[in-house]
C-alpha cells in the first residue's frame, strides 16, 4: 500500500508539471494571439499543445490504474 501511495504521489507530481507546461503554452498563445494569427502559427502551436497533452494523458491513465489497485487492496483488508 505504501509503495502504491508513493508511486501515486510521483505520478500526480508529474501530472502537475505537465499541466503547468500546457497552461504556460495557452497563456503564451493567448497573450500573443495577434502575432500567432499574423504569422499563421495556429497549426504549429496546435501540434506543440498535442505533444504536451500526450504525456499528461498517459500519466492520468497510470494514476487511474494506481487508484484502482489501491481501492482493490483496501477491499481486501
Amino acid at each position: 500500500a505504501w509503495s502504491i501511495g508513493n508511486r501515486m504521489r510521483a505520478v500526480l507530481s508529474d501530472i502537475e508539471a505537465c499541466d503547468d507546461a500546457r497552461y504556460r503554452l495557452l497563456t503564451e498563445t493567448l497573450t500573443g494571439l495577434h502575432s500567432v494569427k499574423a504569422f499563421a502559427l495556429e497549426s504549429r502551436l496546435m501540434r506543440r499543445f498535442e505533444r504536451l497533452q500526450a504525456p499528461a494523458t498517459r500519466l492520468c491513465h497510470r494514476a487511474s490504474l494506481l487508484a484502482m489497485r489501491q481501492a482493490a487492496l483496501g477491499q481486501l483488508s
